[in-house]
């Protein structure tokens, strides 16, 4: 007589399968984080506003609102790390709202709702703190989103040209002052004397009782001073000075 043994095992489906209240009621941890190689995961809402706080007028962020029980941010991950990788120069955050009851998770949600990402994915495009694009990026949005991304980096490009063009007017400005004090104190440009060619020196060296020897000596700087004299006597203006009390006599001052 044989014995049939039945056993019944129970297996839980993928937490990604099943809905959100089903996986919490069941205990399970819910679905993994989705992964990406160019959106950096941010924990709070406080740390994309510190990251946008900081960024220039140049730079452009673009962030990634998400979801890990979100089949279609699963699927427009890897389209939109494509489209991220033809762009390395910018910059790139993802906020992913998982309501697990947590008071973090929905106080993510909440971020969420005050920013408008009813549909998910929801993507948002800076320049520096300002806000250029706001739009759900839908399986066949990728292409609007490519394009959201070129408008940005022209008006960022604007931006550093403009920034560029105040830089290089103030540095004109101090260039002019600068020649206006020399031709008041009749002093010539400030490189006439660094052109001169100078006799080369040798190398410092240190004896075994720690005395300095070689280097500049007291002949090359006397070759120095000769080589520069022709060029301060060129830049002189006016007559040379004298004394308050007249010109010198044989015992000193008349």
């Amino acid at each position: 007589m044989k014995l049939a043994v039945l056993v019944v095992v129970a297996v839980h489906p993928p937490a990604h399968r099943l809905p959100q209240r089903a996986a919490i009621a069941m205990g399970l941890k819910g679905p993994p984080p989705i992964p990406s190689k160019h959106f950096v995961s941010l924990t709070s809402p406080g740390n994309l506003t510190e990251a946008l706080a900081g960024a220039a007028s140049d730079v452009v962020t673009v962030v990634k609102y998400q979801a890990p029980w979100c089949r279609t941010c699963r699927a427009m991950a890897p389209l939109l790390d494509r489209q991220a990788k033809k762009h390395q120069e910018l910059r790139y955050f993802s906020l992913e709202c998982r309501r697990d009851g947590k008071a973090a998770g929905e106080r993510m949600h909440k971020f969420f709702v005050e920013r408008g990402a009813k549909g998910l994915p929801f993507v948002e495009v800076y320049r520096g703190d300002t806000l250029l694009e706001a739009t759900t990026v839908a399986p066949t949005g990728v292409e609007a989103f490519s394009h959201a991304i070129g408008r940005a980096i022209e008006a960022a490009q604007r931006a550093r040209a403009q920034l560029e063009l105040a830089s290089g007017g103030a540095a004109n400005r101090l260039r002019a002052e600068a020649d206006r004090v020399r031709a008041l104190l009749g002093v010539g440009p400030a490189d006439s004397v660094e052109s001169v060619p100078l006799p080369p020196t040798a190398a410092p060296r240190l004896d075994r009782q720690g005395r300095r020897r070689g280097g500049l000596g007291r002949q090359a700087v006397a070759a120095r001073h000769k080589a520069a004299a022709p060029v301060l006597r060129q830049q002189r203006r006016g007559a040379p000075l004298r004394g308050a009390t007249g010109p010198r006599g044989k015992r000193g001052y008349s």
